[in-house]
């Protein structure tokens, strides 16, 4: 068989050890701050059962389902000969309902509400394009209670999305807010029927993806007698985040009769506003968004969505919102909850096209002895940087030149190099080199650490990856 070129699969992320230091940098920045609203961290299985994860909307085609290939079913008992018995597990499309589970499960001893976050990877049969894959991190927080749950808590996951945003340092953003009652109401107000508004909310819901004509033409489909092309100017009229009082049929496209959705979602839209600045999120980044629909069938509240500025073909990394009937697949339990989740592979993606990560960030200190009388002196200058809490390596090709020694620590993303030759061995010292200007001291072996990490603070800068 002829050798084929190794190549990576579409749509699975596959970072640099780079790219994986800024990953990590940024889900150690969300830790802090989901700890500092007070969630504690969840770990569920990577996989359901296929009833679990079709019940609540989602699209099956972007399940992935989990087989063995020795055909086995859940029980571990094969069926007859040349028969495939059908699966019965899938890989977990997002994190909600894994959470909706956990908690249907374990409630008799969970505290109420439960707040928790979770990063994990979630798998997702979509067509593979830029900042969208099939397999990618996902990091959420959700605030889950048995029977009722005050607005205050969809608040502060507002708040908390913000925050967690502005920690990442990925430029200005606007959170988009909508209150899926209102967009029934204004759906029913503009001659839909009722059974019709799962189906407009979901061709709303592709806005973004493909453009108001599509969504228009969509919209005519579903009822030739409704307004679509009104419904739509009512949805897309921009709206700062005041100007709710003004949704009224005096100011809109078409006169909006007054119906019970509308007329509770407005009133809990107008109060969740004023929570999220009571609570001491920042007015300008946040906006009302009528058109803000989110696809899947478990939201019944407050949702939104967020435009990154400097990431305008990212789509929504950061969403959620309000859902009030999760659990009800689980034994009668309601389990009330509103959250966030954040896309962190998407992000990701979009930020390495723009700023490029250092490909290979090797440890803070390259270690090379000069010869190999000096390689001792070398090992010891290595676990004493160690032992002090200083990232080093060891370069054990005694017989190359110094010059080829730098060449290779700049290669290996190092940033200072510790060179023992035979006056250093002699005199237990260390030529302590900086690779970022040529800078160079001597300084004793038992004193390496401190002047290293000193050397290392003075060149530490964003654009060094630190």
């Amino acid at each position: 068989m002829a050798n084929k070129s190794p190549s990576s699969i579409s749509g699975f992320v596959e970072w640099s050890p780079g790219q994986k230091v800024v990953e990590a940098q940024m889900i150690a920045r969300m830790r802090e701050l989901f700890g500092l609203f007070g969630f504690a961290e969840l770990e569920t299985s990577a996989v359901e059962r296929l009833e679990t994860l079709c019940a609540k909307g989602v699209a099956q085609h972007e399940i992935y389902a989990l087989q063995r290939l020795a055909r086995e079913d859940e029980s571990g008992k094969g069926g007859k000969r040349g028969e495939t018995p059908p699966p019965s597990l899938g890989l977990h499309f997002d994190l909600t309902v894994p959470l909706a589970r956990y908690v249907a499960q374990h409630k008799d001893r969970l505290p109420f509400p439960f707040r928790r976050y979770q990063m994990q990877k979630v798998w997702r049969g979509e067509r593979p394009q830029a900042g969208r894959f099939r397999e990618f991190y996902q990091c959420d927080a959700d605030i889950i209670d048995l029977t009722r749950l005050s607005l205050v808590h969809d608040a502060d996951i507002l708040v908390l999305a913000s925050r967690v945003l502005a920690g990442l340092d990925v430029g200005d953003f606007t959170i988009r807010i909508n209150h899926r009652r209102v967009l029934e109401g204004l759906i029913l107000a503009h001659g839909y029927a009722s059974a019709q508004v799962p189906r407009v909310m979901q061709s709303l819901d592709r806005l973004d993806k493909v453009g108001t004509a599509r969504v228009a033409a969509d919209l005519a489909d579903i009822a030739k007698a409704a307004d679509g092309q009104r419904l739509l100017a009512t949805v897309t009229a921009p709206r700062p985040l005041a100007a709710l009082d003004h949704l009224d049929q005096r100011s809109e496209p078409v006169a909006l009769p007054d119906n019970t959705p509308l007329t509770t979602g407005l009133a809990q839209l107008r109060e969740l506003l004023d929570l999220v600045v009571a609570l001491g999120g920042e007015p300008s980044h946040f906006q009302v968004d009528l058109s803000i629909a989110r696809g899947l069938a478990y939201y019944t509240g407050m949702v939104f969505e967020t435009s990154l500025a400097d990431f305008p073909d990212l789509g929504s990394v950061c969403s959620g919102g309000r859902y009030d009937e999760l659990g009800g697949q689980f034994g009668g339990v309601s389990l009330p909850g509103v959250g966030m989740s954040l896309g962190l592979s998407r992000l990701l993606d979009g930020v390495f096209r723009q700023r490029a990560a250092q490909d290979f960030p090797g440890a803070a200190v390259l270690v090379v002895a000069l010869g190999a009388d000096q390689r001792p002196a070398a090992l010891a200058a290595l676990n004493h940087l160690r032992r002090s809490g200083v990232a080093a390596v060891y370069d054990p090709d005694d017989h190359k030149k110094p010059a080829d020694k730098l060449r290779r620590a700049v290669r290996g993303g190092h940033r200072l190099i510790a060179l023992i030759g035979e006056q250093e061995a002699q005199d237990r010292t260390v030529s302590l080199k900086r690779l970022s200007d040529g800078y160079q001291i001597k300084v004793p072996v038992d004193a390496l650490a401190d002047h290293a990490q000193a050397l290392l603070r003075e060149s530490s800068s964003p654009s060094r990856g630190s």
